[in-house]
Order: C-alpha cells, then structure tokens, then sequence
C-alpha cells in the first residue's frame, strides 16, 4: 500500500491509500480519486513528506504521531455494551467526521448499485457498460474474486449517520 497527497482543482487537499503506485495513476485518469470535501474528480498529486517509522520507547516501531491509530489504541473502557468501541477521543471524533463526510460525497457522486456491486464492478471493469463510480455491497468472498481478476475498488468505513 502507498499513501499519496492530493489537490483538487477548488484547491483543497487530502491524502488516499492506493495498492500501488500505477493503481493510483490509473484512478486519477478515470476521475475516480475524489475530494472529500467538494467531490471533484479533477486532482493531482501533491508533494509528500515521507513517513518514516521510528522507535518509540519501549514500544517496537511506531510512527511520530501523538495519538496511536485506533487499532493500537487499548479501548476496553471505551467499549460499549456489544464490545464495539465508541469512538469518544478528539482524534477519534474527527475520524469519524471525515469518514461521514467520505460518506456524503460517495452518495452524492456516485451510483448505489446494493448487492450487485461485484458484478456491476466487472461490468464497468470489462466495458460491458460506460463507466462511472458505483457504490455498494459484497461479501468478503466477492471482494477476493474482484481482486483475483485485478479488479481495482476500496472498502471503506461505512458508519451509521448519527451512532
């Protein structure tokens, strides 16, 4: 995976994981790399500080930010009654801010195809039909068939409005 910074042409920026490098491009010439604050299609690739992992006291190799992602993050008193955490911090507020307004601009910008999205993905894949960005559901085997055919997608936190 590869972390790249991005501007859009209403000039704001943000950052997006990609499997590699040529995956990315390939994305920016589809107009499928999204701002999530306005939704334009239309960015570049911005300039990049590299994130080098250091050692942290004690703790193996981290990298230098103050709050640890929220997979490292010791949430059993944070947990609520199903053992699911609550997202409570400041860092963890914001998170969830941004995942919502991820949220917004996919529906906004794209299509819901439901269940049918692995093989609606194919067909856009395969150009059984004109191309656009889709949104919806599949099962973790329909993700590793996708993958397998090197079909290009994300999965994404899809939080419930309002939780």
């Amino acid at each position: 995976m590869i972390l790249y910074d991005f501007a859009c042409a209403g000039g704001h920026t943000f950052e997006s994981w990609f499997a590699s490098s040529a995956a990315c491009d390939r994305m920016i010439e589809k107009q499928a790399v999204l701002c999530p604050v306005c939704g334009s299609g239309q960015v570049k690739k911005a300039l990049s500080v590299p994130k080098i992992a250091k050692k942290r006291d004690g703790c193996g190799v981290g990298d230098e930010r103050d709050t640890p992602p929220v997979s490292a993050r010791d949430t059993s008193s944070d947990a609520t009654p199903g053992g699911v955490p609550s997202l409570r911090s400041e860092h963890d507020v914001r998170l969830r801010e941004a995942i919502g307004m991820v949220r917004r601009v996919i529906e906004e910008k794209c299509d819901y195809v439901g269940q049918g999205f692995a093989e609606e993905a194919r067909k856009i894949h395969y150009g059984e039909v004109e191309p656009r960005p889709v949104y919806g559901e599949a099962s973790p085997q329909e993700c590793d068939s996708l993958r397998e055919e090197g079909i290009e997608f994300a999965s994404l936190p899809w939080l419930v409005e309002n939780a």
